[in-house]
């Protein structure tokens, strides 16, 4: 376990790649596409009826493929979790919630993403479980705690600038002129400082710490398997913000005497006290979908809440924005003190979406996407463009040498062929890959399928896979080659006779 102090590799994958290195055909790119919240969806998505525009350019929708995913089920390539904690504690909820999703949900060829409310780390994820939960449970109590009093100390600097400023204001010691004069610029100076103060608390403590959701990204990088985020928020009443907006009632009786600067004034600061007004929904939910990421979230708290104003002092009043999140990314949001339930019924949940396929036509510069359905009443999301920087670096990305199948044969029902150009673990020096391998028919039915995963500390391997001696004939032979360590694959496709 390590945590990430910088980001050294700086691009973001906003559009999923696919190259067949074997056949000299276009680089072509996959654009995660979903249907907005509420769009009409009824008879779903083709081609036909979608049109794309690059650059102004429209362009040839080579392929749509409809994709489903759910997170309990094991793939070819390991999956890429993120799991999120916006939280002052870590308690027994918590540590079972934790349990459940290292014990049952995690496996070794999976990558994993912890961000405490205050740092981002990444996990190693291997078969000693209870090391695992111990380091992630060790991590987050200490960061909590941290967290918690860093809070705790920002709001009480709050609490005595309004303390400060009621004390002037309240004074009936000094002559009414001299007293007038003292007041307002005591007020003066508290509008002048205490909304940018109270801007970055509610960034950094009220509502999510967005910023860290780029790095994450960042951190991600070009890595191919699914991309799955787990958001565990702490439902929780912020007294200071009750507290503050008593404080501006008193202050209008102050301000509707003195010139309208003061009253333009105390507006920006009711505007600022708005917290679900300040959260970025559509950059953060652009971000998300653009990296083909399933958000979901899991609060828990359990908060009575007694009147209109303590429903406002809720920090996840959050909770409608973080659901529309949820459900733009194909996740979802649970409710519950039960931690383990709400990973249960997330993993449950089966996330459906499109991608779309367009061949690249060679020029490296910063371009914009538009996918428009010929349905006005069809939304939908998708990554809007991307920057030249990071096209090269796809580009680039692409050149990257990867696993290679190589000498292939097929001969008396034995299948042989050579894998190199493997990632290699850094310190124990081998490889891990998953070769699957699967066989058609004429009329493109699968008829035979095998699969095995192998650790090797050879530059080479030599696989040699024997066919059941009751196929003969004319098949289509596809092999995949997971490459674990990289989180990539390969594909060779070859028609046989047996």
């Amino acid at each position: 376990m390590m945590m990430f102090k910088r980001v050294i590799f700086i691009v973001i994958l906003f559009l999923v790649v696919s190259f067949n290195f074997f056949a000299q055909e276009e680089l072509r790119l996959r654009v995660p596409l979903r249907f907005a919240a509420g769009s009409h969806q009824a008879s779903g998505l083709s081609k036909e009826n979608l049109t794309l525009v690059v650059n102004g350019e429209k362009r040839e929708i080579v392929d749509l493929i409809k994709r489903e995913r759910t997170m309990a089920k094991i793939t070819g390539l390991g999956k890429n979790f993120i799991l999120t904690f916006h939280m002052t504690e870590y308690s027994s909820q918590v540590k079972k919630g934790i349990s459940y999703f290292v014990t049952e949900i995690i496996h070794p060829t999976d990558s994993l993403m912890v961000v405490s409310p205050i740092k981002i780390y990444q996990i190693n994820v291997s078969g000693n479980k209870e090391k695992m939960i111990r380091d992630i449970a060790q991590l987050l109590k200490n960061d909590c705690h941290i967290y918690k009093k860093n809070r705790a100390a920002v709001e009480k600097n709050l609490r005595r600038k309004i303390k400060d400023l009621r004390s002037v204001l309240n004074d009936r010691l000094e002559n009414a002129t001299h007293r007038g004069a003292r007041q307002i610029l005591a007020a003066s100076q508290f509008f002048n400082t205490f909304p940018r103060e109270f801007i970055k608390f509610r960034e950094l403590s009220l509502l999510l710490d967005t910023s860290k959701y780029r790095k994450i990204i960042d951190l991600l990088g070009f890595r191919e398997g699914e991309r799955w985020w787990l958001h565990f928020h702490q439902e929780e009443v912020a007294a200071l913000l009750s507290y503050i907006r008593a404080f501006t009632r008193e202050l209008e009786d102050y301000v509707s005497n003195w010139e309208s600067g003061f009253v333009k004034k105390l507006a920006n600061l009711k505007k600022v006290l708005s917290i679900s007004d300040s959260f970025p929904v559509k950059r953060v939910l652009e971000t998300i979908v653009s990296s083909n990421l399933c958000y979901n979230v899991i609060s828990f708290g359990g908060i009575k809440i007694v009147d209109q104003e303590a429903r406002e002092t809720v920090t996840s009043g959050l909770s409608r924005i973080l659901t529309r999140v949820a459900v733009g990314s194909g996740g979802k949001k649970v409710g519950t003190v039960n931690l383990e339930q709400g990973i249960r019924e997330i993993a449950g949940k089966k996330d459906t979406y499109y991608e779309l396929i367009f061949n690249f036509n060679g020029k490296i510069e910063k371009k914009a996407v538009k996918v428009t359905a010929k349905k006005r009443k069809t939304k939908l999301l998708y990554r809007n463009g991307f920057e030249q920087e990071k096209l090269e670096a796809l580009v680039h990305y692409l050149t990257w040498e990867k696993v290679k199948i190589e000498n292939f044969s097929n001969r008396k029902h034995l299948v042989k062929f050579t894998l190199n150009s493997f990632k290699h673990h850094k310190r124990e020096k081998f490889g891990m890959l998953r070769v699957k391998i699967e066989l058609f028919s004429g009329q493109e039915v699968a008829v035979y399928s095998t699969h095995n995963t192998l650790r090797s500390s050879q530059d080479k391997v030599i696989i040699r896979i024997p066919l059941p001696e009751k196929f003969s004939g004319a098949f289509r032979l596809l092999i995949t080659v997971y490459d674990l360590l990289a989180n990539s694959r390969v594909s060779l496709d070859r028609n046989i006779t047996i």
